[in-house]
């Protein structure tokens, strides 16, 4: 296993309104993968890509702010492993000569990587769950649906079985209970079913 570093490639549109897909891509350009996050998390990554500021401190700024003001250096943000489609990541932090390590959501640690101007790190294992050649795909939104597509498959493959017993409702039920814990991968493997299902309608 060995740290690969990876960056942001794009925010993609995702079929739940509530959530966007963060695409990374490796620093050589040859593999990528996605992460499901939240709507308003998607907003801010959008903004430091574009470098678009806000007239007053959002959340991020503030965890930034505070950082500074404690002397806090954010060495690196590494994305370590994948269980059951959640990414865990942690921040790892200089402070008082110590190093810190901080567990984060994906989503926050990168915004904060990239205000800081750190680097982004995945592990070799997600790469070779998730990871999928960028030269393989035509645009955007073609990766996109094969991203998400590859990502459901290697997280959970035995995901539709689990639910093809479950009515649309209980379904719609779930997916809204994944939704609200912010647990946006099980949404996506509950949505897959759904949709599944009224295709074949």
């Amino acid at each position: 296993m060995s740290k690969v570093p990876v960056h942001v490639k794009y925010i993609a549109e995702w079929n739940n309104a509530v959530a966007r897909m963060m695409v990374m891509e490796t620093s050589d350009n040859q593999l990528t993968f996605p992460i499901i996050i939240a709507e308003a998390e998607a907003q801010s990554l959008m903004k430091e890509l574009e470098n678009i500021s806000a007239k007053r401190p959002q959340t991020h700024d503030l965890l930034c702010n505070m950082m500074d003001a404690f002397h806090i250096v954010l060495q690196e943000v590494y994305i370590y492993k994948l269980v059951e489609g959640i990414f865990y990541t942690y921040l790892l932090c200089e402070t008082e000569g110590e190093m810190v390590s901080l567990d984060s959501r994906a989503s926050d640690a990168v915004i904060i990587a990239l205000k800081k101007g750190c680097p982004v790190y995945v592990d070799s294992s997600v790469l070779e769950k998730v990871g999928l050649p960028s030269a393989s795909i035509g645009n955007e939104e073609e990766e996109a649906e094969a991203l998400n597509a590859g990502f459901v498959a290697a997280t959970d493959p035995g995901a539709a079985g689990d639910y093809s017993r479950k009515s649309l409702d209980e379904l719609s039920a779930l997916l809204q209970d994944a939704v609200d814990i912010e647990d946006y991968e099980l949404a996506s493997v509950i949505r897959d079913e759904m949709n599944s299902r009224q295709q074949k309608r």
